[in-house]
Order: C-alpha cells, then sequence, then structure tokens
C-alpha cells in the first residue's frame, strides 16, 4: 500500500512539475516576444530617423541648385559641390541602416543582430566626426564666395546661413544622439534576453 501511495505521489510530483515548466516556459516565451515586440518599436523608430534624413538629402538635392546658383549667385562649382556633399551623406545613410532594416525580430539569432546593431551604433558614433568637418568646410566655402560678392550679400545671406548651420548642426546632433540611445537600448534589451 504504502508502496503505491509512494508511486502515486511521484507520478503526482511529476505531473506537477510538467506542468510548472510548461507554464514557466509560456511565461518566458511571452516575456521573450514582448521584448522582441519593444526591439522592433526601437528599430522602426531608428529606421523612420534615417528615411526622413534621405528624404531630406534628396529633396535639398534638388532644391539647391536652383537656390544657391540662381538666387543667391553662388558659382555652379558650389552648387555641384553641395548636391555631392548631400549625395554621399544620402549613400551613407541607407548604407548604415540597411542592415538594420533586414533584421526579422521574431526569428533572427540574437547574437547576429547584437553584432548588427552593434556595427550600427558605432558607425553612429563616428558619423559627426566625418560629417562636421564636412559640414564646416562647406559653410566656409559658402562664406568665402558670398564675401567675393560684397558686404550685404555677405552679412545678409551669410548671417542666415550661420544660423541655419548652428540649428541645423544642433537638430543632426541631437538626432543622432537619440538614434545611439536608441540602439544601446536594443543591446540592452538583447542582453537582457540573452540572460
Amino acid at each position: 500500500m504504502d508502496m503505491e501511495n509512494e508511486k502515486l505521489e511521484m507520478e503526482q510530483m511529476k505531473s506537477e512539475l510538467a506542468s510548472l515548466k510548461y507554464i514557466l516556459s509560456e511565461r518566458l516565451q511571452v516575456e521573450d516576444r514582448s521584448i522582441r515586440n519593444a526591439m522592433a518599436l526601437q528599430t522602426d523608430y531608428i529606421n523612420r530617423k534615417a528615411i526622413f534624413i534621405i528624404v531630406l538629402s534628396l529633396l535639398t538635392m534638388v532644391t539647391a541648385p536652383r537656390i544657391f546658383s540662381d538666387m543667391a549667385g553662388l558659382s555652379v562649382a558650389f552648387s555641384v559641390a553641395t548636391d555631392v556633399m548631400l549625395g554621399i551623406s544620402a549613400g551613407c545613410t541607407l548604407a548604415m541602416h540597411w542592415p538594420m532594416w533586414r533584421i526579422h525580430w521574431a526569428t533572427d539569432n540574437l547574437v547576429t543582430v547584437a553584432e548588427t546593431v552593434q556595427n550600427f551604433r558605432r558607425q553612429y558614433v563616428l558619423w559627426p566626426r566625418i560629417g562636421l568637418p564636412m559640414c564646416c568646410l562647406w559653410l566656409l566655402w559658402m562664406l568665402w564666395e558670398l564675401y567675393g560678392m560684397g558686404e550685404d550679400s555677405f552679412g545678409f545671406i551669410g548671417g542666415g546661413a550661420l544660423v541655419g548651420a548652428i540649428i541645423g548642426g544642433c537638430c543632426g546632433l541631437s538626432m543622432n544622439r537619440h538614434i545611439v540611445r536608441s540602439a544601446d537600448e536594443i543591446l540592452r534589451q538583447i542582453d537582457q534576453l540573452k540572460r
């Protein structure tokens, strides 16, 4: 009789353990899904910013020659250099974001995703080191050409360009900082899932 009770208790304990394992497995799957969804939302935010940057660059490429050459009287070389700079910026942004667009959060291996996000983050941290000097050279070239046109052009258009460059630079650095923070948050969440 005792042997039968022990077997019955053992079977009941096994059944309860299996039930607990199932509940824990379901909870972990739900938590995994919710964290992956949160990471996907962060990635969507990052990718929307990239689309904004690319569209803004392309629109500026279309309008810049007319504004700089026809309206402001700047050289054709300056307009062409502006378009080249904007094209490089749009191309680099596209190249940096392309791996992020290809992530499938529901199925991709987290180690591979972490490497992709880490590489993306590294590129965004380095981007101001390239973009800021490039913009400063562009602005100096513009001011040099305006200076040759006379004091009125230099003061009016140059002052506006300088204020615009400062505001644009601050907005760009702020966007860069937000994107890096979003990448950091994704990496933190991946680390949390790995544990």
